[in-house]
């Protein structure tokens, strides 16, 4: 073996290449299983290898079984249908000693939106095997060099005796609504003197926590204070994500966010109650750069961004209107929208998310042009990630995208999502545009007329090479065509995909009458892929 791989930072990067080549959200969980089958072979390969693949391996574990397994075999069974983990005896000292030395390597247990109808997640640990670890003389943190905690669904069993993984090293911390609700066993029983002692044990032993996920309801007071306590102590918070409906002391946890230092960003849900407490006077929120929040009506939206004076970095928006509402909202959110134009984060904000927005039906009195609504976002110039997702962008035309993609030259991502039955008023030659406008960027979702009817885009000579498949549906009659002036723009395009499968930005109707045609645009591509991507010039 080359001297080279004695070097654990060399390895470290053979190994963390394996993790690199990364899908969706939704493919992640599976890409990960087969990255951790080649990263096993590894450590097997030689003993050089096996510590520093091992550290890899045991780094995130999305579920505590795999480590209750590498104990003594005479010490847990497997049984049921649902692959339940018992102890069969008492624990022991000796027990102890292929656990500790899995443990160590742990960083992160459980993870963000896992699956549980995954294979990963279909062995559970009974509530027995918890009582026995977290109760054990003397006692231990059974994961001491934990960074990050998940109470995700990877052992319902395991959520009283969550404080047994909370250590001094601990960075994220998430108990999300998600966590409380088993659709076998119904809600799990967390008292309120459970919870009270849970966030007093994160104020006194998890000091270092920088991200705190937060979901729960019905908290009594006394739940409140030890919550409040716990936000106040976290000096380090960069991230705050906390939903607790009908808080009564919700004004003090603003102050206690709005006042911490360091805090970057913030996911919240905005109520016309609430709205006041999303303010910059005072200094408060003076570092957040990112703000994700639910909004109770399109009014509050302008109210708020306007409220808060921030140099945002990425703004994710979610405006709902009420069941109630039955006047048109487009001129609403158009007031909302003009906040931008002399907001302090027009020239830092990269990221605008404004989905889903659901309006009532159109007033055919209202001449208000979706084009002339979104205009302001043209003074955001440095957005590199744009998404809409509402019925109205099918009204948008080619005119609008070219002033778009001059507008935004850094746009690397771009969704134009509407399930909306009307025909789309973008063509082809918008695609045109992108291209010649926008050098990097790397996809893009949007419905258009792609028929001969509309026109093809100018062959301009310009190619993106980043791009190698893009969301696209809408009327097409020569998928032929359609193939050949996709390849001309995007060399490296393998496919197209349809937004099928229930995805509730399209239109059924449109995905039966025109998927058989973008499934032959698309036949066309994976026949004539011939490699690798062309390199960029």
């Amino acid at each position: 073996m080359h001297r080279c791989l004695a070097v654990n930072e060399l390895l470290s990067l053979i190994f963390e290449n394996l993790f690199l080549d990364r899908g969706s959200e939704d493919e992640e969980l599976l890409e990960d299983v087969v990255a951790e089958e080649a990263l096993a072979n590894l450590a097997i390969t030689c003993r050089s290898f096996t510590e520093p693949a091992l550290n890899h391996l045991w780094r995130v574990q999305r579920v505590f079984a795999n480590l209750v397994r590498c104990m003594p075999h005479d010490l847990w069974v497997q049984h049921g249908p649902r692959a339940v983990l018992t102890f069969r005896r008492a624990l022991c000292q000796t027990d102890w000693d292929r656990f500790d030395f899995y443990a160590r390597r742990i960083r992160q247990i459980g993870a963000p939106n896992l699956l549980e109808i995954s294979d990963v997640t279909m062995v559970e640990v009974g509530e027995d095997v918890f009582i026995a670890l977290a109760t054990y003389q003397p006692i231990r943190v059974l994961l001491p060099n934990l960074l990050a905690l998940y109470c995700m669904p990877w052992s319902w069993a395991a959520l009283p005796y969550i404080q047994a993984f909370i250590g001094h090293q601990l960075t994220t911390f998430d108990l999300g609504v998600e966590a409380f609700f088993d659709e076998g066993r119904g809600r799990s029983d967390l008292s309120p003197n459970y919870l009270v002692s849970l966030f007093s044990a994160l104020s006194h032993h998890s000091p270092m926590i920088t991200s705190l996920s937060i979901g729960l309801n019905g908290l009594n007071r006394d739940v409140e204070e030890a919550f409040l306590t716990c936000v106040g102590s976290l000096k380090h918070l960069r991230d705050a994500d906390i939903f607790i409906p009908d808080m009564e002391g919700e004004e003090e946890l603003m102050a206690c966010l709005a006042n911490a230092p360091l805090l970057e960003s913030l996911c919240a849900d905005v109520t016309s109650a609430s709205c006041h407490l999303y303010t910059t006077v005072h200094n408060r929120f003076q570092n957040l750069r990112i703000l994700v929040a639910e909004f109770e009506g399109l009014q509050l939206v302008g109210r708020t961004l306007g409220a808060m004076q921030c140099q945002f970095d990425e703004l994710r928006i979610r405006p709902s209107v009420p069941e109630t509402t039955t006047n048109w909202q487009l001129p609403q959110l158009g007031q909302s929208l003009l906040v931008f134009r002399n907001h302090p984060c027009r020239l830092t904000l990269t990221v605008l998310e404004l989905c889903p927005v659901e309006l009532p039906t159109r007033d055919p009195e209202d001449d208000s042009k979706m084009s002339d609504i979104l205009r302001p976002l043209f003074d955001l110039v440095n957005l590199q990630h744009v998404e809409i997702v509402m019925d109205q962008t099918v009204d948008l035309g080619d005119s609008w995208l070219t002033d778009a993609s001059k507008a935004w030259p850094s746009l690397s991502h771009l969704t134009l999502a509407s399930s909306s039955p009307s025909k789309p008023n973008l063509t082809l030659a918008a695609v045109g545009s992108l291209i010649q406008n926008c050098p990097d960027l790397r996809s893009f979702s949007l419905r258009v007329d792609a028929t001969s009817n509309a026109g093809y885009p100018d062959d301009y000579g310009l190619c993106n090479y980043w791009i190698t498949d893009i969301y696209i549906m809408g009327p097409i009659d020569c998928p032929e065509e359609v193939s050949r002036v996709l390849q001309r723009m995007l060399p490296n395009l393998e496919r197209t995909i349809s937004w099928d499968e229930g995805d509730s930005r399209s239109s059924l109707e449109e995905l039966d009458k025109f998927e058989n045609s973008w499934k032959k645009v698309d036949e066309i591509l994976c026949a004539q892929y011939s490699g690798p991507p062309v390199q960029v010039p």
